[in-house]
């Protein structure tokens, strides 16, 4: 017994077999109507697969980093600035919402980049060595996908840990793609923050 010819959905195979079918009175029988209905889906099937995709890429791609703040204020004034949630301090204890804190911002603007995982990374840096050491580095601060060719803006906001005493810092934002290559501008910083005991 032959082996079964492959699934062909190209359209000139659907087109052939509807003109066989035709003359052979097909088109009037139950068998008929099933038979087209199977034809149109192989041409259907074709076009979807290679129709070229809706996810076209943008006329323009770029992005910027800018206005890097540092603030300050309670533990939870930071959690009811950046949580979701309906209750963005449950689980914590008073006095702990009490502490004093600092968190670093940055406004993030993209344009194009459609469909593309971007993510904003942050460090904290010695300032007078340009060096992270122990401090956090490339950690990131958020990853997002613009959804669109126009502008996707927000602002982004880190929680910082303590300062050691006597080792200035500042605290660096930039933006990198899916391959971990930086987007210019590759990077913006704060001014250079001390520990709140000096």
């Amino acid at each position: 017994m032959p082996d079964p010819e492959p699934d062909d959905p190209s359209p000139s195979r659907a087109v052939d077999l509807v003109s066989k079918l035709s003359h052979k009175g097909f088109w009037t029988s139950t068998k008929g109507i099933l038979g087209a209905a199977a034809a149109a889906a192989a041409v259907l099937t074709f076009l979807l697969r290679f129709w070229p995709s809706s996810e076209a890429a943008c006329d323009a791609n770029s992005a910027s980093l800018s206005n890097p703040q540092v603030h300050t204020g309670t533990l939870e004034s930071f959690l009811e600035r950046t949580s979701t949630a309906s209750d963005p301090t449950a689980g914590y204890d008073r006095d702990r919402l009490d502490d004093p804190v600092r968190w670093a911002s940055v406004a993030v603007s993209v344009v194009g980049h459609k469909g593309k995982f971007l993510t904003v990374r942050w460090s904290m840096v010695h300032a007078r060595t340009d060096q992270s050491g122990n401090l956090p580095d490339n950690r990131a601060a958020v990853e997002f996908k613009p959804p669109g060719c126009k502008t996707t803006a927000f602002r982004e906001e880190v929680l910082l840990p303590p300062i050691p005493p006597g080792r200035p810092v500042y605290v660096t934002f930039d933006l990198v793609d899916e391959s971990n290559e930086r987007l210019p501008p590759e990077e913006v910083r704060t001014a250079v923050i001390r520990a709140t005991s000096e």
